[in-house]
Formats: C-alpha cells, sequence, structure tokens
C-alpha cells in the first residue's frame, strides 16, 4: 500500500511548514518558556491569521471541514520547529472532544474561543476521573497547559 498526501495535504503542509519555520524561532519559544509556555503572538497569528486551528474540526462545529490527517500534518510541522503553542489540549482533544459529543451550549460557547485562540483548553486522561456536581476527582502527573487552562477536559 502507497501513502501519499493528496494536493490539498501537500498544500496545508508546505505553508504550515513555512509558517513554523519562520515565525517558532528558537529565541520566541525561549522567551515563551521562561514565561507560561505560550508564544501568544503566534498563537494569535495561527488562530486568526493563518487560520489553521479549526482545520480538525467540522465545518458545523466552526472548522475546517477537514479530517485528523490535516491536523497531524499541521501538528508535526509546529512540532518540528517546537513552537511554543497550546495545540494538544486546545485543538488535538478539547476541541475534538467538544465537536463530537458536546452538547448546542458547549459546542457554541467553546469552539469559537478556542478556535480564536482566545480560550485555552488543558487535555488529561484519568480512567478514575469522577465528577461529583461542581467538584472532579482524579488526577494526572502532567497536564499540558492546565496551570493556563480555562477549560480542562
Amino acid at each position: 500500500m502507497e501513502f501519499a498526501f493528496n494536493d490539498d495535504q501537500q498544500m496545508i503542509a508546505e505553508t504550515a511548514h513555512a509558517f513554523f519555520a519562520e515565525n517558532a524561532t528558537s529565541e520566541r519559544t525561549r522567551r515563551a518558556m521562561a514565561g507560561d509556555g505560550i508564544d501568544r503572538e503566534l498563537w494569535a497569528t495561527f488562530c486568526q491569521e493563518l487560520a489553521l486551528s479549526g482545520i480538525g474540526l467540522p465545518e458545523n462545529s466552526g472548522g475546517a471541514g477537514l479530517g485528523l490527517v490535516e491536523l497531524a500534518i499541521v501538528a508535526e510541522a509546529a512540532g518540528a520547529q517546537v513552537a511554543a503553542l497550546p495545540m494538544l489540549g486546545s485543538l488535538a482533544q478539547a476541541a475534538q472532544a467538544i465537536a463530537a459529543g458536546g452538547d448546542a451550549h458547549q459546542r457554541a460557547e467553546w469552539l469559537p474561543a478556542l478556535i480564536a485562540g482566545g480560550k485555552i483548553a488543558g487535555y488529561f486522561h484519568d480512567a478514575a476521573l469522577a465528577a461529583d456536581g461542581d467538584r472532579l476527582t482524579g488526577g494526572s502527573r502532567f497536564v499540558p497547559h492546565g496551570a493556563l487552562a480555562d477549560l480542562l477536559s
């Protein structure tokens, strides 16, 4: 079996690689890591000007209607430059979960904010996670951007 990106996926890969190579410099990443761990200017540009933050979400959720392959292409480009962005929790986990299983209110409240980069989500998995009213119990040794998260999923 041969696997190759189609023309649209190749264009997304080229665009994402060029964007991150030009903008996600080592200096910016070091500066972000010395702060709260996010290059907020780069995140805003990625979400609002480049408009790739909704790439893996369905159109009826405010996304581009493409799939997880396209999201992986963008994530690979960001990772290649060690971009200090909250992609894992916000886009790859929380937004996907809300789009797939959130109610209308959750989708309306959270998806536009996550796609626009105005809100940040943290994600963790714990098989013993339990919710009791507004109290959540469970644990994780590592929650990407958990200290900054507006939403935990």
